[in-house]
C-alpha cells in the first residue's frame, strides 16, 4: 500500500489479520480501516489476530499483503504469506495496536448477533428455491444444492442435490451452508 494511500486510511491505519495454522503455516491480509467492523468480526471467527497499523515505516510490507475477503457467512480469506513478512506484523501483537482491536472487537461481538455472525438479511433469501453450497458429510466436497423446504425455528433446511436429482434429500443446519450470492 502507497504511503499516500495509507495516510488516506487517516490514523486509524488499515487493519491486518494474521495468524498462524493447524501447521504453524503463517497466514496474514489487510483490509481497509472503512472494513474494521467486518474484520474484526472475522478474525473472531476464524481465531485470528488484528492489527491497526499506522507506522508509515511498514507501508513497502502493507503494499506485499493480499488484500483480504469476507464471505457471506462472516468469514474471511486470509491467505498465506512468506515467514518473514508474517513476523514484521507479528512484532505489533501484545501491543497498544493490537489491544485498542481488541477492545473494539470485544464491543463487537456483544453487540453482533450470537447465532453466526451473518446479517440477519442473508437468511431471508434462504428460501426454497434457492441455491446454497452443502456437504454430505464432512469427508466429501462442497455441492450446489437447492431448498425444498426451510425450518426458521430449528435453523436447518431440506435439500436436493441439483446435480444428482436422483440422491435422498437431505436436511442441513443453515450454518452449514455456504451461500451463493450473486
Amino acid at each position: 500500500m502507497p504511503a499516500e494511500q495509507m495516510r488516506d486510511e487517516g490514523a486509524s491505519g488499515p487493519i491486518v489479520l494474521l495468524g498462524l495454522d493447524n501447521g504453524g503455516k503463517s497466514h496474514a491480509s489487510k483490509f481497509p480501516a472503512r472494513h474494521e467492523e467486518v474484520a474484526l468480526r472475522a478474525a473472531r471467527l476464524m481465531k485470528l489476530r488484528a492489527v491497526k497499523v499506522t507506522d508509515t515505516a511498514l507501508s513497502a510490507d502493507l503494499a506485499k499483503l493480499p488484500e483480504g475477503k469476507i464471505f457471506a457467512t462472516g468469514r474471511g480469506l486470509v491467505p498465506f504469506v512468506k515467514r518473514e513478512l508474517y513476523d514484521r506484523f507479528a512484532a505489533l501483537l501484545d501491543t497498544p495496536s493490537e489491544q485498542s482491536l481488541v477492545d473494539e472487537t470485544e464491543t463487537i461481538v456483544k453487540t453482533a448477533k450470537q447465532d453466526s455472525g451473518v446479517d440477519p438479511s442473508t437468511w431471508e433469501r434462504l428460501a426454497p428455491g434457492a441455491m446454497v453450497l452443502a456437504r454430505a458429510s464432512s469427508d466429501e466436497g462442497w455441492f450446489e444444492a437447492i431448498i425444498l423446504t426451510t425450518d426458521d425455528e430449528a435453523g436447518t433446511a431440506t435439500l436436493r442435490w441439483r446435480d444428482y436429482p436422483t440422491e435422498p434429500v437431505v436436511t442441513a443446519s443453515r450454518k452449514q451452508l455456504g451461500l451463493i450470492t450473486a
